[in-house]
């Protein structure tokens, strides 16, 4: 009852400088990322929660993702 929402933070992984991707906290707690199909690099993510007070909770174990390969292979030259 207290929650304001959560921010979702993304940084390519390895990487120590995160960016928030939602200027304003989100209440849902699904939220669909637009990506380039051509994109190969992994992302970490993090996630924090804020209350009513804007007090912010720790930061979430961070999560890595990659995109499936949906490319098909170069067509063979002979």
């Amino acid at each position: 009852k207290d929650l304001k929402g959560y921010y979702v933070y993304k940084s390519p992984a390895g990487g120590t400088d995160y960016v928030i991707l939602n200027g304003k906290p989100l209440r849902q707690t699904r939220m669909e990322i637009p990506y380039n199909k051509r994109s190969k690099t992994r992302y970490t993510y993090q996630v924090l929660a804020m209350d009513s007070s804007f007090n912010r909770s720790r930061f979430s174990t961070a999560v890595q993702l990659q995109l499936p390969d949906v490319l098909p292979p170069a067509k063979p030259f002979i």
